[in-house]
Formats: structure tokens, sequence, C-alpha cells
């Protein structure tokens, strides 16, 4: 009989340790849900800021092509002096 009172005694305790252990354990899950939706928010976050700096660089590179193609002459003003410089070659071979 006194032994299965220690048994009883000593289950008790078992039983508030665990839930101790137990509730050690739900804490935990709890802040790792935290630091799980952390991390999410600065994985969206990290996203936002890599789709707006590509959109800067799209933009950023169109005005580069843009400023490119209005710098270079264009053809048809090469094919104008080209025709000017003939023409004015062949007046000046008339008029010599």
């Amino acid at each position: 009989m006194l032994v299965q009172l220690e048994s009883v005694a000593d289950y008790k305790e078992q039983i508030e340790l665990m839930k101790s252990a137990n509730q050690e354990l739900l804490k935990q899950i709890e802040l790792l849900k935290q630091v799980n939706k952390l991390q999410v928010d600065q994985l969206t976050t990290y996203k936002k800021t890599i789709d707006a700096y590509d959109a800067l660089l799209k933009s950023q590179k169109n005005a580069y092509e843009k400023q490119i193609e209005n710098e270079r002459p264009s053809i048809f003003g090469k094919i104008f002096a080209g025709v000017g410089g003939i023409g004015a070659g062949i007046l000046i071979g008339l008029i010599l």
C-alpha cells in the first residue's frame, strides 16, 4: 500500500513536470509563429524592394536608350547631308 502511494506521488510529480514542459513548448511554438510571421513580412518587403528597384532600372534603361537615340544622328539627316554635299560639288564643278 505504501509503495502504491509513493507511485501515485511520483506520477503526480511527473504529470506536473509534463504540464510545465508542455506550457514551455506552447510558449516556444507561439514565439516561433511570431518569428515566422516577421520573416514572412521581411520577405514581402524584400520582394517589394526588388520590384521597385527593377522598375527603376527599367526606367533608367529606357531613358538612356532614348538619350542615345536622340543624340545619334538620324539616317535621313545623313542622306540629306550626303545629297547636299554631292549637289554642292556638282554646282561647283559646273561653275568652274
